[in-house]
């Protein structure tokens, strides 16, 4: 938009847009499309513009089927050797693809414990759950066996605590689904089973 917005005024506009050749464009008019795109949006205005429009598109229509996702892991899950207990699903693309987006919609039919875990400076949406990974990340023991102690003490706290959540707050639930919608209206609305959870441990 930025670019489209520089070139408005330009001569030359239609010509590049036709051709989509900058060698269409005079010297001059070049220099000043990058004179432009250099103090047009400076980076410190534009995080909060990119940031913004992230977290508007994250409320627009989801793109795909969620259903369809779940069944195709489901149909892989039980093609398997049945003895396999670790059922897990890594999902890998670039920033910005939707991997949150995904199991933001996923939650609202599924059960689903999301914990972000975010590094301090990212621009990436959702933000990061920074008292939980701040609990995480400055307790880290020193060897094998605590690590792994300390894992297990830390997915005990989070069952016991989601438990009691959805006990207090969800009684009204009707069914697998509204508990799952409404447990992520839960972990949207100001976190509160993350401040909980920290708390108990």
């Amino acid at each position: 938009m930025a670019f489209y917005a520089v070139l408005e005024d330009l001569e030359l506009r239609d010509d590049f847009l036709e051709k989509k050749k900058l060698s269409t464009l005079s010297e001059t008019s070049k220099k000043e499309i990058a004179a432009a795109f250099t103090t047009f949006i400076s980076d410190q205005d534009l995080g909060p513009i990119v940031e913004l429009s992230v977290e508007l598109s994250w409320n627009s229509d989801f793109i795909g089927d969620t259903a369809a996702l779940m069944a195709h892991v489901r149909k892989y899950y039980h093609s398997q050797n049945p003895s396999y207990y670790g059922r897990f699903l890594t999902i890998v693309q670039s920033s910005g693809m939707g991997k949150s987006r995904l199991l933001d919609q996923l939650s609202k039919e599924y059960f689903t414990i999301l914990l972000n875990l975010r590094e301090d400076g990212s621009k990436g949406y959702p933000p990061a759950d920074v008292d939980l990974r701040n609990f995480l990340l400055n307790k880290v023991p020193s060897n094998a066996k605590d690590s792994e102690r300390y894992l297990f003490y830390f997915m005990v706290a989070l069952f016991e605590t989601t438990h009691t959540v959805v006990q207090e707050k969800l009684e009204g639930a009707q069914g697998y689904t509204d508990t799952a919608a409404k447990f992520r209206l839960l972990l949207t609305q100001g976190q509160t089973i993350i401040r909980n959870f920290t708390g108990n441990l």
